[in-house]
């Protein structure tokens, strides 16, 4: 039997070590498999482009908390349009960390305070029926309550449906 070496617990080698040691960011694109057909910066995914990872994105994300910036700086429509952008981007792509209710209550509390109603109950009407037809039958019945009324953006939605929505 013989004791490996520490760098084989540590998974990197102290060659590999000594070659970065001197830069204070590294990225593991390549190592990931992310951007496999990227060949120059320029041609990188912006926030324009959601699909970053396949069929899901990260950018989305950032288009919504851009609508939420816009709404904080007073400007609605603004936030109406880029709400709008983003919900098109939303049909081909889901976001990676953000909830997917909390991207349509976004856009709703943009395209309402924009003025534009009809499209902002829209989101509305895509929240509430993806919580309570997506989401709730998976939940187990003692965690529904906390589900419904303690997560944030479900209570939001719910509470406004409840006094917007009349179908």
């Amino acid at each position: 039997w013989m004791r490996k070496p520490l760098f084989f617990a540590l998974g990197f080698h102290p060659a590999f070590l000594a070659r970065w040691a001197g830069f204070k960011v590294i990225r593991f694109m390549v190592w990931q498999k992310v951007h496999q057909d990227l060949i120059r910066w320029s041609q990188r995914p912006t926030v324009r482009n959601p699909f970053q990872t396949g069929q899901f994105g990260v950018a989305i994300e950032a288009r919504f908390f851009r609508v939420e910036a816009l709404l904080r700086s007073a400007q609605a429509d603004a936030a109406a349009t880029e709400a709008r952008e983003a919900l098109v981007a939303l049909e081909n792509c889901r976001p990676v960390d953000m909830y997917l209710p909390e991207c349509w209550w976004i856009a709703f509390t943009a395209l309402d305070a924009a003025g534009a109603e009809q499209d902002a109950l829209a989101c509305l009407r895509l929240a509430v029926a993806w919580i309570e037809q997506q989401a709730l039958p998976n939940v187990p019945e003692e965690f529904r309550d906390s589900f419904l009324n303690r997560n944030p953006i479900n209570r939001a939605v719910l509470t406004a449906a409840g006094r917007r929505l009349r179908d």
